[in-house]
């Protein structure tokens, strides 16, 4: 029995260390909070933190 859990705990381990691959921290342009980023971004981009989002009414926008 505590083998398996073992296993499972592994294995949810590896699952959640794969999630965080992919990300960058870059800075709210409106702020500076750092931001998780998609790791194909770079500073050049223009991102806002939810909060200056908000501020900005970028929060309304669709897409």
């Amino acid at each position: 029995m505590l083998k398996k859990f073992l296993a499972l705990l592994l294995i949810a381990l590896m699952v959640f260390t794969l999630c965080a691959c992919g990300k960058v921290t870059l800075h709210c342009d409106g702020c500076g909070k750092e931001v998780k980023c998609d790791d194909k971004m770079d500073e050049d981009w223009l991102i806002y933190c939810s909060d200056c989002e908000k501020e900005l009414g970028l929060d309304t926008l669709v897409e």
